[in-house]
């Protein structure tokens, strides 16, 4: 099979006061490039964002301080993508 799919989990944690929620696909072929977006309900400064990834099966594309991240699949396998907002109030996590 030419490609391989590389399944994304999406860890979603949440606070009280978090309301976050990652959105974009569910899967990543090898290869393909797909965007990762958070719509929270306050306009936060750019640097207030940190994606996180735990391995290089999927590589990044843009910047790691922005409120979308592209990433392209690098290798099959699971992956998980997550993202700390740094606010007055406190760190929540997506």
């Amino acid at each position: 099979m030419k490609k391989l799919l590389l399944l994304l989990a999406v860890l979603n944690f949440s606070f009280a006061i978090s309301q976050c929620t990652i959105t974009g696909a569910d899967q990543v072929q090898v290869g393909e490039r797909q965007t990762y977006s958070v719509e929270v309900s306050k306009d936060l400064p750019a640097n207030s964002y940190e994606w996180i990834y735990m391995d290089q099966k999927m590589i990044p594309q843009s910047e790691l301080n922005q409120n979308s991240l592209t990433v392209k699949g690098s290798v099959p396998g699971k992956s998980v993508l997550s993202l700390e907002i740094k606010t007055a109030a406190g760190t929540s996590k997506c």
